[in-house]
C-alpha cells in the first residue's frame, strides 16, 4: 500500500505541479480514441488495485475519473481528493439533453461523497457546500521562470509587443481584441497569440494584419522565454467565476497583465488592468502611456511575493489535512 497517488487523464500543468508540491506518486493516463474512457478506466481501476493508496487524488475534468474515485473511496476507505478548480459548466446555456443530465447526476455524486473538492475561488467553494460537500480553496501555484528571464525571445523591434494568451477557447475575446489593435492610432504595437489557431473561425483569420503574429502551441521554454520578453500581456474571458492559467504566468513573471473585469479576477489578481472586452477598451489599454505599464510591472512584481506566501499557508493547511489520512 502507499501513502498518495495523483491521476490525471490529461496532461495538465496544475495536476503536475500540485502533485509534485504534495509527494503524489503521480500518473498521467492517457489515451486517445474511440475506446478512451474504456482503456483509462481500465488502467486506473489496475493502478488502485495495485497500489491500494491510503489518499488518492485526481483531476475533474475527467468526470469519469472523478467519480470511479469516489466510488473506489467509498468502497475501500481511500480518502479521496478531487481537484475540481473550476469545472462547473456555470456559463454553458441551459439545454436539456442526455450528456447533461449524466453530467449533473454525477456532478452531485462527486461533490457531496468526496472527501475534499478542491477549487480556485470563494465562490465555487460555497457551491461545493451547497451540494454537501467538502470544499478547500487553493488557487494556482505560480510558476517558476527564473530559468527563462536571461534568454529573450526575438520580437518586432521598435514596437510595443503584446502577448494574448489564449487556447481559442469559445469564452476568450480574441476577435474583439484584433478589432481593437487596428484602433490604435499610431499602429506601433505588435500582438502575439498563442494557441490552436485552427479552432478560430474562417472571418478571424482571413486577412488578418500585418501585426498580428499566430505562434501556435509553443513549447514550454520557448512559451515562458515570450511571455517574459514581452511589454505586456493579456488573459482574457467572457466567463464568470474562471479562474485563467496565464494571470498566473504573468504575476510569476512580473509582467503587466491585462484580464477582464470578472469578479474573481479582480479580486486575486489586484493591480492588473481590467477591461469590459470590448475593441475600443482593448484599444485603450494597448495605447496606454509606458509609465502607467512600469507602475503595472511593479505591482505584478509586488503581487507575486503575495500570492506566493498565501498560496504556501493554503497549501500548507491542505496538505495536513491529508497527512491526517496517510
Amino acid at each position: 500500500m502507499c501513502d498518495r497517488i495523483w491521476i490525471s487523464w490529461e496532461r495538465h500543468r496544475r495536476s503536475r505541479v500540485l502533485a509534485d508540491h504534495f509527494r503524489c506518486s503521480f500518473h498521467e493516463i492517457v489515451e486517445t480514441g474511440p475506446l478512451r474512457y474504456l482503456k483509462c478506466l481500465g488502467r486506473t481501476v489496475g493502478l488502485l488495485l495495485r497500489t491500494r493508496p491510503k489518499t488518492l487524488v485526481v483531476q475533474n475534468p475527467s468526470m469519469v475519473l472523478a467519480s470511479l474515485a469516489v466510488a473506489w473511496g467509498l468502497v475501500s476507505g481511500t480518502f479521496v481528493v478531487v481537484d475540481r478548480h473550476s469545472t462547473f459548466l456555470l456559463n454553458r446555456k441551459y439545454r436539456i439533453s442526455p450528456w447533461l443530465v449524466i453530467f449533473r447526476t454525477l456532478n452531485r455524486f462527486t461533490l457531496r461523497f468526496a472527501d475534499i473538492t478542491v477549487v480556485t475561488n470563494d465562490f465555487l467553494a460555497e457551491l461545493v457546500r451547497r451540494h454537501g460537500g467538502t470544499p478547500y480553496v487553493l488557487p494556482d501555484k505560480l510558476p517558476d521562470l527564473e530559468g527563462c528571464r536571461g534568454d529573450p525571445y526575438e520580437l518586432d523591434p521598435g514596437v510595443r509587443n503584446a502577448f494574448l494568451i489564449s487556447s481559442f477557447a469559445e469564452d476568450e475575446p480574441i476577435e474583439e481584441v484584433i478589432q481593437g489593435l487596428s484602433l490604435v492610432s499610431d499602429r506601433r504595437v505588435h500582438l502575439y497569440v498563442s494557441g490552436n489557431s485552427t479552432r478560430a473561425p474562417a472571418r478571424l483569420l482571413d486577412g488578418l494584419p500585418d501585426n498580428v503574429t499566430l505562434t501556435g502551441y509553443l513549447p514550454d521554454a520557448d512559451f515562458f522565454r515570450l511571455l517574459c520578453s514581452v511589454d505586456l500581456v493579456l488573459v482574457l474571458t467572457s466567463a464568470d467565476y474562471t479562474m485563467l492559467c496565464g494571470c498566473y504566468e504573468a504575476v510569476s513573471a512580473g509582467q503587466p497583465l491585462v484580464t477582464s473585469d470578472k469578479g474573481v479576477l479582480r479580486d486575486y489578481f489586484r493591480g492588473a488592468f481590467f477591461v469590459d472586452n470590448s475593441p475600443a477598451a482593448f484599444a485603450d489599454v494597448l495605447a496606454l502611456p509606458e509609465e502607467e505599464i512600469g507602475a503595472c510591472r511593479e505591482r505584478m512584481e509586488s503581487l507575486r511575493g503575495e500570492l506566493q506566501r498565501s498560496w504556501i499557508a493554503e497549501a500548507a493547511e491542505l496538505d495536513s489535512m491529508m497527512r491526517a489520512e496517510d
